[in-house]
This record gives C-alpha cells, sequence and structure tokens, in this order.
C-alpha cells in the first residue's frame, strides 16, 4: 500500500485510482472480521444456554436421588420394623434374617 501511495504521489489524478484496490481489501478483511465475531458471539451465547440447561438438570437429578435415597431409607426401616415385630411375634430362627439386607442399597444422602 505505501508503494501505491509513492507511486501515487508523483500524479495526484492516479492517487485516488491506486488506492481503490487497497480500500476494498482492506473493507473486504473488515467484514469477515465482523462476520466471524458475529458467529463467535452466536457460539458463545449458545454455550452459555448449554451451562445454564445442564445445571438445571443437574438439580433436577440431584433432586431425584435424593428422593429416591430417602424411599430406600424408608423402606429399609418399614422391613426393619416388620422384622422386629415379626421377631416378637415368632421365633426368630423360622424367618432368615438374609431376606433383608443389613446395609441400604444406596448411600446415605449428605447433609
Amino acid at each position: 500500500m505505501s508503494s501505491t501511495i509513492e507511486t501515487s504521489l508523483s500524479s495526484k489524478s492516479s492517487m485516488s485510482y491506486g488506492l481503490w484496490p487497497s480500500r476494498s481489501k482492506s473493507l473486504r478483511c473488515s467484514a469477515e472480521i465482523l462476520t466471524t465475531i458475529l458467529r463467535s458471539a452466536k457460539y458463545f451465547n449458545g454455550l452459555l444456554r448449554l451451562e445454564e440447561d445442564y445445571h438445571k438438570n443437574c438439580k433436577i437429578i440431584t433432586r431425584c436421588w435424593e428422593e429416591l435415597i430417602d424411599c430406600n431409607d424408608g423402606a429399609v426401616v418399614h422391613f426393619q420394623d416388620s422384622l422386629k415385630e415379626h421377631d416378637q411375634n415368632i421365633s426368630a430362627r423360622t424367618f432368615p434374617r438374609s431376606l433383608i439386607p443389613l446395609q441400604p442399597a444406596f448411600p446415605r444422602r449428605r447433609a
């Protein structure tokens, strides 16, 4: 571009014509950069929405697991109470303890 300016300075009439190719190339590059920026912003906003949806689903899944663990704890307590009642009414040797696991199937919920 500087060579075009130097040669064009010798004849003022051709100066504007010599800069047109450089000007159009600069405008074309600027338009490409603007397009890239807009496309990048679109993808960035999409990633933000994806992250937001991910956190919402994580909360839902965590809540469902906590409900499942609470349900499991309730079932274990119910079976333990049933076993105690059965032991009080009938001899404990006739009802095998291996039918009810000593540990719950799921770990306890963190407090």
